[in-house]
């Protein structure tokens, strides 16, 4: 008896809730996000569907939308400008490697699936895309555990060109598109690995240089994590918390980027400022603060694209050599591979 007048106190409070978001003259940004708070799931959803806004989502991400909907609003009323993307182009990448069911320690992955998502930082739509397979040259005969787990075929790496020259295509389609600008595009990968482990590896064995475009990136699981205050999950479950399906192949690299081009893209809806938040300094994987991200996306936002022009040309070589692949190759081939064994894509 008592949990049946729980349950109807509960709903009553909820429908008085309504009356307070009908004029927002009457109430402070705070205290909407204190009422959000304390709302049921199901109250959220009947809000955010008579607002027009999506109600998809665990409740976690329900949260933020609504109170990034009445910031929104709120701005509008007092003429407040709010805080857009430091980019404008976001450039989803995601690997698929050599691998084996069970990796020793002096296994060595390389990259057999190249792909990238370019994204308007403003709408979140998808506006081109990259995609290569890359021949292997240290294990040119995929695993049955491979060709399974990413549905890449050997004829798919056979009929491929190696990956130095899938690099210089990928290097060709940032510069036609001006995507080496600091201001213009920011990388996005699903978790560390991609840009730290095995691109730097991937140099290391063919021989090039590490990329200064991949020297910092978007952690996704982080921002992910920390902008819905939820535990930085898999792909799967991320989509699963918006509302989402994976639509494709799991670990086919394409699909996989597709996919998080999605997440993003609702993050980007939902009010997410997306910022680069790790760097790989001297072959290390290191955490990018806040007060570094500060002094970081100033400069972005002082530079004119001259200033960035000049900058780069000054720069290129210093940068360049910070991880010349010969170093990468004495440095880091031996940990790399160790610490590799078991990790898949």
């Amino acid at each position: 008896m008592s949990s049946t007048r729980s349950s109807r106190k509960s709903r009553k409070d909820d429908d008085e809730l309504f009356p307070y978001f009908e004029s927002l003259d009457d109430l402070s940004l705070s205290r909407i996000n204190g009422e959000i708070n304390k709302m049921h799931k199901n109250v959220m959803v009947q809000l955010l569907k008579k607002n027009g806004l999506n109600p998809k989502g665990v409740k976690e991400v329900l949260n933020r939308r609504l109170k990034n909907f009445y910031r929104k609003q709120r701005a509008h009323l007092e003429s407040v400008p709010l805080r857009s993307q430091y980019y404008e182009h976001f450039v989803v990448i995601d690997f698929e490697a050599t691998c084996e069911k069970i990796n020793g320690p002096q296994y060595v992955h390389e990259i057999i699936e190249f792909p990238a998502i370019l994204i308007d930082a403003d709408t979140g739509n998808v506006i081109d895309q990259f995609h290569s397979y890359c021949r292997p040259t240290l294990n040119p005969i995929l695993s049955e555990f491979c060709v399974s787990l990413t549905g890449i075929s050997q004829n798919d790496v056979d009929t491929a060109p190696e990956f130095p020259r899938v690099f210089e295509r990928f290097e060709r389609w940032l510069k036609d598109r001006n995507l080496h600008s600091k201001k213009n595009a920011a990388f996005v990968t699903d978790g560390p690995w991609d840009f730290s482990r095995f691109l730097n590896l991937q140099c290391a064995v063919s021989d090039i240089g590490y990329p200064k475009w991949a020297k910092r990136w978007v952690n996704l699981k982080k921002v992910f994590g920390n902008f819905y205050k939820i535990n930085r999950p898999k792909l799967e479950v991320m989509l699963s918390n918006l509302g989402f399906k994976f639509q494709g192949r799991l670990h086919c690299g394409l699909d996989d980027a597709k996919n998080i081009a999605k997440i993003v893209a609702r993050m980007i809806e939902d009010g997410c400022v997306i910022q680069v938040n790790e760097r790989l300094n001297d072959g290390r994987l290191e955490s990018i603060t806040e007060r570094e991200r500060e002094k970081m996306y100033r400069h972005i936002a002082l530079a004119s694209p001259a200033d960035d022009a000049v900058s780069r040309n000054q720069d290129s070589d210093k940068e360049n050599a910070v991880l010349p692949a010969q170093d990468v190759r004495d440095k880091e081939i031996a940990c790399l591979t160790g610490s590799l064994s078991g990790c898949i894509l």
